[in-house]
């Protein structure tokens, strides 16, 4: 398996390897949010309903801002929108963490959406341009999505354990928070 893995990997061109890189990054910064936020805002001392209506607002806004953003990425270009996704997601992971407001705390979750609504949006079609051939976009459309997928479930375990050995002052989580955006920052800098 190792060899195989290895094979597959060192077929790959340079700039497939390095998204498929950053991609790990944005998979543990994506599973540690996914573990701490509800967390997080259970013990600022927002009730449930709350906690339904600002998620529900940024799967909402995702769906929203899908279509446009695709027209949008023909006028930016499939990159400057993936850097522009990533910024705004590692911005509203620094606003999850010191925000405590219901407002505050929303805005954050239309920057998520927003951000990553551009990192959807523009991925896929960018990492095709990387590729020399049609095997090579179908190996790394199939990486990318399994090393999203396994890197997101390192991130959702680090989500557990981050809390307890950074602590934070407003709650336990919010120094994971920043943890979170400091994969994201490594990320759009690659």
């Amino acid at each position: 398996m190792r060899n195989y893995m290895q094979s597959m990997i060192g077929d790959l061109s340079p700039g497939v390897r390095r998204f498929i890189g950053t991609e790990s990054l944005f998979g543990i910064g994506a599973g540690i949010l996914a573990l701490i936020l509800n967390l997080h805002l259970l013990q600022l001392g927002f009730n449930e309903k709350e906690i339904g209506q600002i998620t529900s607002l940024g799967a909402l806004a995702t769906g929203l801002l899908s279509l446009p953003a695709g027209f949008l990425i023909r006028v930016t270009g499939r990159k400057p929108m993936l850097v522009f996704g990533m910024a705004a997601a590692a911005l509203s992971l620094i606003g999850f963490g010191t925000a405590a407001s219901t407002l505050g705390v929303t805005v954050c979750q239309l920057v998520w959406s927003l951000g990553m609504t551009a990192i959807v949006t523009s991925e896929i079609q960018l990492i095709f341009e990387y590729c020399r051939d049609k095997r090579e976009e179908t190996t790394a459309y199939s990486l990318l999505f399994a090393v999203f997928t396994l890197f997101t479930g390192i991130g959702t375990l680090l989500g557990g354990l981050l809390p307890n050995w950074l602590g934070g002052t407003t709650t336990v989580y919010q120094y994971s928070f920043f943890c979170s955006c400091r994969m994201f920052c490594v990320g759009f800098h690659t």
